[in-house]
C-alpha cells in the first residue's frame, strides 16, 4: 500500500553570489514574483470550457511558489557549481555532518573533497540530508519523493535540515503530471512510500500561531542544477 504524506511547509529565498546573466534574470524574475500579491486566478470560473491543454513546465513558477512556501531555492548552473554553493551554505550555516545515501552524489562529493558529506546512518547527528526527488511540482511549489530513491524513507524527514537536489527533468506542472510520470518509472507498481511537501514542519499552538516543529525537516533547500551530468 501507498501512503502519502503531505507536510505543509513554509522557507525563505537565499541569496548568493552570481555572475551568470541568464542566471541573473530567473532569479531577478523569482524576487519580482514573491514580492507580487497574486489575485484570484480564476474568479469566473464555471464559465470558462474545460481543456485537455497541458500547461509547459516553468522552473520559474516553481521557484516562487516554492519561496512562497518559505523554501530556500538556490539556482546552480552545474554540477561544479553546485558543489560551491552547497560548500558555501554549509559554512555559512555550520553544517557539519551532511548525511547523503546516494552513491553518485557521495562519489562526486567525496571526488571534490567536501569533508562534510558523510554516510553514517546516525541521523541523529546528522546536520542535514541531501538527497534527490522525483518531481518538482509547478503549481504547488511542492516537492515529491519516494521511498525507492536511494535516500530511502528517512534522510528526507529525520534530519532537521533537507537538500533536494534536482534540474529541469524533475519539473512537472501538476500532481497528476507527477503521478504519470512515476507509472511510466514504475510499472510495477508504486513506491511504498510517498511524501508530497509543501514547506517545512511545523505545528500550531492554541493561539492559532505556527510554530516549526513536529515531523519532518525544519527547514529545506532545493538546489536547482540547471546542466545535471548525472542520471538522479
Amino acid at each position: 500500500m501507498t501512503f502519502i504524506n503531505n507536510l505543509s511547509q513554509t522557507c525563505l529565498f537565499l541569496q548568493l553570489p552570481m555572475g551568470n546573466n541568464s542566471r541573473n534574470t530567473i532569479l531577478q524574475r523569482i524576487r519580482e514574483g514573491i514580492q507580487q500579491k497574486t489575485p484570484l486566478p480564476y474568479p469566473n470560473l464555471d464559465s470558462i470550457p474545460m481543456t485537455n491543454q497541458e500547461v509547459a513546465p516553468d522552473i520559474e513558477t516553481f521557484a516562487i511558489n516554492f519561496t512562497n512556501n518559505e523554501g530556500r531555492f538556490i539556482y546552480c548552473e552545474n554540477s561544479e557549481d553546485f558543489h560551491k554553493k552547497l560548500k558555501e551554505v554549509a559554512k555559512k550555516v555550520g553544517w557539519k555532518y551532511v548525511y547523503c545515501w546516494h552513491k553518485t552524489l557521495v562519489s562526486f562529493l567525496q571526488q571534490k573533497d567536501f569533508r562534510n558529506c558523510k554516510i553514517g546512518h546516525r541521523l541523529d547527528k546528522a546536520h542535514a540530508g541531501l538527497t534527490p526527488c522525483e518531481s518538482l511540482i509547478m503549481d504547488t511549489g511542492s516537492i515529491l519523493y519516494s521511498s525507492a530513491l536511494q535516500s530511502g524513507r528517512s534522510l528526507a524527514i529525520l534530519p532537521p535540515v533537507w537538500l533536494v537536489i534536482a534540474s529541469s527533468q524533475h519539473v512537472v506542472t501538476s500532481l497528476s503530471q507527477a503521478f504519470k510520470n512515476l507509472q511510466t518509472k514504475y510499472p510495477d507498481g508504486f513506491p511504498s512510500m510517498l511524501n508530497l511537501v509543501s514547506g517545512h514542519a511545523y505545528t500550531q499552538s492554541i493561539g492559532m500561531k505556527k510554530i516549526k516543529a513536529g515531523m519532518g525537516p525544519q527547514e529545506i533547500y532545493l538546489f536547482y542544477v540547471e546542466d545535471m551530468e548525472w542520471d538522479l
